[in-house]
């Protein structure tokens, strides 16, 4: 008989644990540690070196490291073609609007002061011959003495002589009112349109009062004195607005050349 005391034999080989007696938990055997002496090593994996890497056929082979491949395309530079149209019509339109509007304000102030010049002037009183050397419209202007005018602070001026002509054949001239109020003063001459003379030949005209109001002063005879100054102003004016719209396309040109 068996002695409950003594451990049992599993009748397994020598260096196998026992089983705990005793009612103890059973444990398993320390596992030998490397550094204990005579410990086994560690199994190692091979040393098998990676095969090399082959790409797909058709496709580069990378450099030795390429974390970013492949690699991102170059950035595409700005096209210079685009917008080029525009920034050569706004550039266009900047010259012209410089040069038409130095020219138009030049070549209307110079007419305007030539027409002052050339003005012919025959008493007011009793009127005089001019001389016009071409068809076309001509102002008439009333150049009063010092004083010899009324001013109405509430409205126009008043006491405007009236005047009648006197063409080349003996028939009445063509004359009208003033399309609107114009005065000037030049050269110790200041004066005030009163009337259009519409001239349909080259010859001499006889001016001739038909009132009263004017005893002293000068009746003057000259050109369109009132389009020259109209050129003067206007053409610079358009000239501004030209230069506006070219260089907005200009602006506009070039951004569209930074675009991708």
């Amino acid at each position: 008989m068996t002695d409950p005391s003594q451990p049992r034999s599993s009748g397994a080989p020598p260096g196998t644990p026992a089983w705990p007696s005793g009612g103890q938990p059973w444990q398993p055997p320390p596992y030998p540690s490397h550094t204990q002496a005579g410990a086994p090593a560690w199994p190692s994996a091979p040393n098998v070196p990676a095969p090399p890497y082959s790409p797909p056929p058709g496709q580069p082979t990378p450099p030795p490291y390429a974390p970013n491949w492949p690699p991102a395309p170059p950035p595409v530079p700005p096209d210079p073609t685009r917008g080029r149209r525009l920034r050569v019509a706004g550039l266009v339109l900047l010259i012209v609007s410089i040069v038409g509007g130095v020219f138009t304000l030049g070549f209307g102030l110079y007419r305007s002061f030539g027409s002052l010049t050339d003005l012919q002037r025959v008493p007011a009183a009793v009127g005089g011959p001019v001389t016009l050397d071409s068809s076309g419209v001509y102002s008439i202007f009333y150049e009063p003495a010092p004083g010899a005018l009324t001013q109405d602070p509430s409205g126009p001026v008043t006491d405007l002589p009236a005047v009648q002509v006197i063409g080349p054949d003996g028939s009445v001239a063509t004359v009208t009112p003033p399309d609107g109020e114009f005065s000037y003063s030049f050269n110790d001459h200041s004066g005030r349109k009163i009337a259009e003379l519409t001239a349909d030949r080259p010859g001499r005209y006889q001016i001739e009062p038909v009132s009263a109001s004017a005893q002293s002063g000068e009746l003057a005879v000259g050109g369109n004195l009132g389009g020259w100054l109209a050129l003067a102003f206007v053409g610079p004016l358009v000239a501004v607005l030209i230069f506006l719209t070219g260089l907005a396309l200009l602006i506009v040109g070039f951004v569209r050349r930074r675009a991708r």
